[in-house]
């Protein structure tokens, strides 16, 4: 029996991104039909698309009461979740969707990126596998497959994973820039063609496949040196991404003012976090060879980007309903030490091997004043890279999220310079516990730069540490395939072809 005209309707707007038109016809469809479970659950996921997630939470909660056996309510309360930031009551939610209907593969799917979103790499691996394995020609699990293969240093599974992917749907802009972004495989010209056909072919909406695309033929195009075809490619991406997503320069300006006003001086009382270290920077600056380097040490867990800390600030703003970092001034000694003991605890699970762990979310660098609040005898690495560099490989990166900066020349350069204030900022207050590294210093002379950073982190010298490329480890970054290579200089100099588009920094 075909459809209803509404819920089909409500389908193919769900499909295309547009989930308030969604939500307007199932709506009426649920007028005529109100007791239809799936027209009730797609509502709930076109409400839960435009970022009300209570009210779909709600909603899903009450059709799991009435149908505890429906395994896709399950699967979307589990996204619900995550989009709410209860990580492992979506992980819980999915897992219970999954011993519902365990042949379904979207529900293994979700799990698996459930699971790699909270660096669970292993088990992602294997949820992912199963997906895969139920269905092999579901285009997102295979790149999801990719992702994973990449974290794992599996160059061979990526690549084959992403190819699979792109014949099951050419026009997958997520498998073209996978396979990009995997940086040790070349694009050929048959994939050339077959990018520049599928941006011919692709509707407006979405457009994400197309900005990925467009970021995946520029990166093919600079292997040709066609560097001014590569950068109209790139303008056409970010522009598209720029619509997308807003970032006020001069808002961002003004806030790294009020946070270092608040933290002008140290109030250090604890003693906690002599088993953290963080390692920040700018994305693209080094930061995930240096996390490699310390995680080739015996003694020393990488853990990547870790959102605890931005977490733990945002959950202290809504309790004193007030942003950070207006309530700092009205902070305790007593307040610091207990968020100091909760990032301890929620990143405890990275410490049941080894005594240290790491955290380089880059964003952290706003944070460096609370955290060496909470966490004073913690370590900080401030990585920095020629700006000019930095500026074109964030121009040329999408990044699965975050990092609102990095889709306008300008933006990047205002970003980078409050940066170099802010860190230049915690340097001078926190003498002892900051160092500045620089990638270039490191790539040229890596033993004496790498002894030194040891010594800051108050780490006995490793051998295994000048041969970072053998750290096993999963690395969940655009550099995962990089960092499993010999340290080489190739990174240095690359903005010089397009020195042209790159606007002054001084």
């Amino acid at each position: 029996m075909p459809a209803h005209p509404l819920f089909a309707e409500a389908q193919s707007a769900l499909q295309q991104q547009r989930p308030d038109v969604a939500e307007s016809a199932l709506r009426r469809y649920l007028q005529i039909r109100p007791d239809d479970a799936d027209a009730l659950r797609l509502l709930a996921v076109a409400i839960h698309q435009q970022g009300r997630h209570a009210e779909s939470m709600a909603l899903l909660q009450q059709i799991v009461e009435r149908l505890p056996g429906f395994a896709l309510a399950h699967m979307n309360m589990g996204s619900v979740l995550r989009a709410l930031g209860k990580a492992e009551k979506a992980i819980e939610a999915f897992r219970a969707a999954s011993a519902i209907e365990p042949r379904r593969a979207a529900i293994w799917f979700n799990l698996a990126k459930a699971l790699k979103h909270q660096g669970r790499i292993a088990e992602a691996t294997e949820a992912i596998a199963t997906a895969v394995q139920l269905e092999p020609k579901h285009s997102g699990a295979l790149i999801v497959q990719g992702d994973l293969a990449k974290a794992n240093g599996d160059v061979s599974l990526a690549r084959q994973a992403f190819r699979a992917a792109i014949t099951e749907r050419p026009a997958a802009g997520a498998a073209w820039w996978g396979l990009a972004n995997l940086k040790t495989v070349r694009l050929t010209e048959s994939d050339v063609a077959a990018m520049q056909q599928a941006l011919q072919a692709l509707p407006d909406r979405p457009i994400e496949d197309r900005v990925q695309i467009e970021f995946a033929l520029a990166r093919a195009l600079e292997h040709r040196g066609e560097y001014e075809t590569a950068m109209q490619a790139l303008h056409r991406a970010n522009h598209l991404q720029r619509r997308r997503i807003a970032w006020d320069r001069t808002a961002f300006s003004s806030h790294a003012d009020h946070v270092m006003a608040a933290f002008a001086h140290t109030e250090a009382q604890s003693t906690l976090g002599s088993e953290c270290i963080f390692v920040v920077s700018p994305p693209r600056s080094g930061s995930t060879l240096v996390e490699q380097i310390l995680a080739a040490h015996a003694h020393v867990s990488g853990a990547s980007e870790l959102p605890d800390f931005p977490r733990l600030m945002d959950e202290a703003s809504r309790t004193r309903h007030t942003s950070f970092p207006s309530w700092v001034q009205d902070s305790t000694p007593d307040d610091w030490h207990t968020i100091g003991l909760d990032y301890l605890d929620r990143t405890r699970r990275w410490r049941t091997e080894s005594p240290i762990s790491t955290d380089k979310l880059p964003e952290n660098f706003l944070y460096i004043g609370a955290i060496l609040r909470a966490l004073p005898r913690a370590r900080v690495v401030f990585c920095d890279r020629d700006p000019r560099d930095v500026m074109l490989s964030c121009y040329q990166q999408f990044f699965a999220k975050g990092h609102a900066f990095s889709y306008d020349l300008n933006d990047i350069r205002s970003y980078l310079l409050d940066y170099r204030r802010l860190t230049t900022h915690w340097l001078t207050t926190f003498p002892e516990q900051c160092l500045r590294m620089h990638y270039e210093s490191l790539v040229e002379a890596p033993e004496p730069e790498i002894r030194r950073l040891l010594a800051h982190c108050r780490l006995p010298f490793d051998p295994a540490c000048l041969q970072p490329q053998h750290a096993q480890r999963s690395v969940r970054t655009a550099s995962a395939a990089q960092v499993r290579e010999p340290i080489d200089q190739r990174g240095i100099g690359r903005w010089q072809p397009y020195a042209a588009w790159l606007p002054p920094l001084d």
